[in-house]
């Protein structure tokens, strides 16, 4: 009868590979660790960075109120206009007869009560409202001075640029048209609307003030038939006017 075999097991590998595996997940654990100590550090400096725009950004807003504020109390201050200005600029005697009707200069009186009691805001958003206006509509001055000048100012021009000079009773109705539709071909395509504001000086002949206003429809009709439809001619008659 043999003897039993005797099993003998080697610890020291055994142990070896352990330790090799409770290294490695201790290093797996290092570097989790500074990773989120990394990820942590970068949150925290864009945190940082986030109130430090923040508080541009509410700084910034804080000034544009202010200014907002101060250009609507400026506003408010413009429009109040005294009524003695107001009821010069609408005295029926100070413009030609039929210039504009009782009820019409009663609503412009009622118009400038109103700018003058508007809140700052609300004077802003009626500035901001004639703004969007003007970017769909060319505004041109026609205007005829003591001397019997007529002078033209388009959009976005400095200084009124005079078109036909005109001589005692001589007024060259023809050389007007063909002066205006010369400056007009001269210029870029014009917006959707062109409205020719006329204006006149109080020492201006009124044969020469009433020969034009009857002209200007027939001029603002070539225009708008050369135009093709692309724009719309129209003019509007404002009295009496002194520029500088």
């Amino acid at each position: 009868m043999s003897a039993p075999r005797r099993l003998s097991l080697q610890l020291t590998p055994l142990l070896d590979l352990l330790l090799i595996v409770i290294f490695g997940q201790y290093l797996e654990v290092q570097s989790n660790q500074t990773a989120r100590e990394q990820l942590i550090e970068q949150q925290a400096v864009q945190l940082q960075e986030t109130e430090q725009a923040l508080q541009q950004a509410a700084e910034r807003h804080a000034q544009l109120e202010s200014r907002q504020q101060r250009l609507g109390e400026l506003v408010h201050e413009v429009f109040q206009i005294p009524s003695e200005e107001v009821n010069t600029l609408l005295d029926p005697f100070s413009s030609p007869a039929g210039w504009r009707s009782p009820q019409e200069r009663e609503q412009l009186r009622q118009k400038f009560a109103e700018l003058a009691a508007k809140s700052p805001e609300a004077a802003i958003q009626h500035l901001l409202t004639y703004e969007e206006i003007r970017k769909r509509c060319d505004l041109w001055s026609l205007h005829i001075d003591a001397s019997g000048t007529i002078l033209l100012t388009v959009d976005d021009e400095q200084a009124p640029v005079p078109i036909l000079a005109t001589q005692d009773e001589r007024i060259d109705l023809d050389g007007l048209s063909a002066a205006m539709f010369a400056r007009y071909k001269s210029l870029p395509e014009q917006k959707s609307l062109v409205l020719i504001l006329l204006t006149y000086d109080r020492r201006s002949r009124v044969q020469l003030t009433r020969a034009v206003r009857q002209v200007l429809p027939v001029i603002t009709a070539q225009m708008q038939t050369d135009a093709g439809g692309r724009s719309r001619y129209d003019f509007a008659d404002l009295g009496f006017r002194q520029i500088p």
